[in-house]
């Protein structure tokens, strides 16, 4: 038990992550209940909206709010990679995308932005007016 104290408390000591903004290194705390790390550490999701524009057409949206760069990558429903891209640049990114070409109707589309991935599958099919319901 008392090796296992030890190598907690080293474990403290020894964990650190360095934050962007001061460049000055805040640890990693260690309690009783668990380790809980600076907020820095933990804003890393990845989210993003697609939305269905007509046969094999999707639109592609989401908010760059860190200076990482995006990878976009889109697969066909057996997994083939069809189109993969990488926006540089922080904000707001809205793009759709035409798959004539392809003969598939359902895509996966997988938005990372290096530590995390993220994937949603989209059907792109017409949306016709009969199948709008009102609320």
């Amino acid at each position: 038990m008392g090796v296992l104290i030890a190598c907690l408390l080293l474990l403290q000591v020894t964990l650190f992550a360095q934050t962007k903004s001061t460049n000055t290194q805040k640890p990693v705390t260690l309690t009783e209940k668990g380790l809980y790390y600076p907020n820095e550490m933990l804003t890393t999701e990845v989210d993003f909206k697609l939305k269905s524009q007509g046969k094999r057409k999707f639109s592609l949206e989401f908010n760059n709010t860190q200076s990482r760069p995006i990878v976009i990558r889109i697969y066909d429903i057996i997994g083939n990679l069809i189109h993969e891209e990488t926006v540089l640049k922080k904000g707001e990114f809205k793009k759709t995308y035409e798959m004539d070409k392809e003969k598939t109707e359902l895509f996966v589309v997988k938005v990372s932005n290096g530590k995390i991935d993220k994937a949603k599958s989209i059907f792109a099919i017409p949306v016709s007016s009969a199948n709008v319901k009102d609320q």
